[in-house]
């Protein structure tokens, strides 16, 4: 995770929710991933935190969520109950695009057939 660099905004954001750098990075390399456009919303919570992190450092982590575009992090907080929020969102950008072309297509499938 070396190429991952930072905005003056997620420096800023990260230095006032006491989230370190490492912090951040683990969320990337461990945390729960959701695409939306060209965004990667990641989200650290207990069950993607590994087993070898300590209890007081588990706890720190828990909720950590990053967005990321290009390898860069944009913004960065804390929300525990984040995942729920992330399964209750539509589908959205390429990912709606791919479905609304994969219905037309079955469409005609069905109309030729």
């Amino acid at each position: 995770m070396t190429d991952l660099a930072f905005t003056r905004h997620s420096a800023s954001r990260s230095a006032q929710r006491s989230i370190r750098e490492r912090d951040i990075r683990m969320a990337v390399q461990y945390g729960y991933r959701h695409y939306e456009g060209d965004d990667v919303v990641c989200f650290l919570g207990n069950r993607w935190i590994p087993d070898w992190v300590d209890v007081r450092e588990r706890a720190r982590l828990n909720g950590t969520v990053v967005v990321l575009r290009d390898r860069t992090a944009i913004t960065c907080f804390k929300n525990v109950d984040y995942h729920a929020r992330l399964k209750k969102r539509p589908v959205r950008g390429r990912s709606q695009h791919r479905q609304r072309v994969a219905d037309n297509q079955e469409r005609q499938a069905y109309a030729a057939g």
